[in-house]
């Protein structure tokens, strides 16, 4: 006996079967994970400087080093974390003549991504890299 579908039968079955390609299809595969990248800070004050602090971030998490001495300071390398969209840097330090120098360089994945220099007495300088 042959039995005879309901056009809204028909209809459900075929979104059922629709919706069931959708959800298989769209959970069988891994979304991308976002990559991480291995980050290094650095700064360099002319001789007779003294530097003083730094902070540093990712995007909003910001981490300060505080009473830095000396005239070059290098951080660990730092994983940044998966996603990270701007890596920011800032340096303050004093030098002994109006022509005193402070460097910051932010160093991703090896290889220096950004650099400002700034020269004076009272020293302070902000990096900013966009991923």
């Amino acid at each position: 006996m042959m039995r005879n579908f309901s056009l809204k039968s028909q209809i459900a079955g075929g979104l059922l079967v629709l919706f069931s390609c959708l959800v298989f299809f769209s959970c069988s595969k891994d979304s991308p994970s976002k990559p991480t990248h291995e980050v290094v800070f650095k700064a360099v004050v002319s001789k007779g400087g003294s530097l003083s602090g730094a902070v540093y971030s990712f995007d909003n998490t910001t981490t300060a080093v505080k009473d830095l001495k000396g005239t070059e300071w290098t951080s660990g390398s730092i994983t940044a974390p998966a996603g990270t969209a701007k890596i920011t840097l800032e340096v303050m330090a004093e030098g002994d003549a109006d022509d005193a120098t402070l460097q910051i360089q932010i160093y991703v994945d090896g290889k220096m991504a950004k650099e400002k220099k700034v020269s004076g007495t009272f020293l302070e300088t902000i990096a900013e890299y966009n991923l």
